[in-house]
């Protein structure tokens, strides 16, 4: 397969080789880094074809199957098949859900600070 890109890389034109190899560079950056903060979110200590999966079909309308992500099977706690796309919708919304915790705790945090400089310059909290 290799001789075959470098035989089509040969005959085409420079500019739309550079084109290409920029789009390529670009998916990889994109999915990378989409990647990278879903595997943040999910706790994972790799990155893993899974974690770009949906935004690969969302952005870019590329499916491509676990196993072709060098995954293995997907299989879950019980034993059957997991969809790829569904645990990166769970992903999604632990991340989600994690992102509104540290909201609620900086507000939480700057509430108290209010309160404490209340008490200090002698009024009532709020």
């Amino acid at each position: 397969m290799g001789e075959e890109y470098a035989a089509e890389a040969d005959r085409m034109e420079p500019e739309v080789l550079d084109a290409l190899e920029e789009l390529a560079g670009e998916l990889v950056a994109d999915l990378a880094g989409v990647g990278c903060e879903v595997a943040r979110a999910c706790g994972a200590q790799r990155l893993e074809g899974g974690h770009m999966a949906l935004h690969a079909e969302r952005k870019w309308g590329i499916q491509v199957p676990a196993q072709g992500l060098g995954m293995g099977a997907n299989v879950g706690a019980d034993g059957l098949a997991v969809d790829v796309a569904h645990t990166d919708r769970d992903a999604m919304a632990v991340a989600q859900q994690a992102q509104r915790e540290r909201i609620q705790q900086a507000q939480a945090a700057a509430q108290a600070t209010r309160d404490a400089a209340a008490q200090a310059a002698g009024r009532a909290p709020q």
